[in-house]
């Protein structure tokens, strides 16, 4: 291969990447005028269990109605999240993984991002479990395709995790104000930590 198409494909390889929304931003004082940090934790234990699913998480503004970027990857059964948004009103949406999707649409599930400001939006866990009248080992054709139940449970663990965030982010977290703007669970429960 010539060196010109090895650095046209590393540079397709770099503009796929681009694709995929990161769920972290580089470490940096600066925050764009209007723009605040959403910062959380998504736990999803199924991700451990079945190995590796596709597996992603979008976000839409309430202000707007637009999503914001491509949706977000989650590749492990933990995942921190640090984005840059501006300030305004968003939900989670359309949670995937593998061929179960759900649109995310029995709940709120919204939160606020203030500008100037880390937003600790809550530890979000996702608890998936197979529908328990599911029968496997029996042909499809007679009990359909496996069903699943999903549960979003919000915690407000931020004495736990906000510390960890803080040590990979020192200079964000030395500049910026942080603030609790838990998510709305979909069932209007809110899960504190003890």
């Amino acid at each position: 291969m010539t060196v010109q198409r090895v650095l046209l494909v590393l540079l397709f390889v770099a503009a796929l990447a681009g694709c995929a929304s990161d769920p972290q931003m580089k470490d940096t004082v600066m925050l764009a005028q209007g723009k605040g940090v959403l910062v959380a934790r998504l736990a999803i234990p199924y991700l451990a269990q079945s190995g590796y699913l596709k597996t992603t998480i979008s976000v839409a503004s309430l202000d707007d109605g637009s999503d914001v970027g491509t949706p977000i990857e989650l590749h492990t059964a933990e995942t921190f999240l640090v984005i840059p948004l501006p300030a305004g009103t968003y939900r989670w949406k359309d949670f995937h993984i593998g061929s179960y999707n759900d649109p995310l649409g029995g709940g709120p599930m919204h939160f606020d991002i203030a500008a100037g400001k880390i937003n600790y939006v809550g530890d979000i866990t996702v608890v998936m479990a197979l529908d328990p009248s599911y029968r496997p080992g029996l042909p499809i054709s007679q009990v359909g395709m496996p069903r699943y139940t999903v549960n979003f449970r919000i915690y407000d663990y931020h004495r736990v995790f906000l510390p960890r965030i803080a040590a990979a982010y020192p200079e964000l977290w030395g500049s910026h104000p942080v603030v609790v703007s838990l998510t709305t669970p979909p069932d209007f429960r809110l899960y504190r930590s003890q």
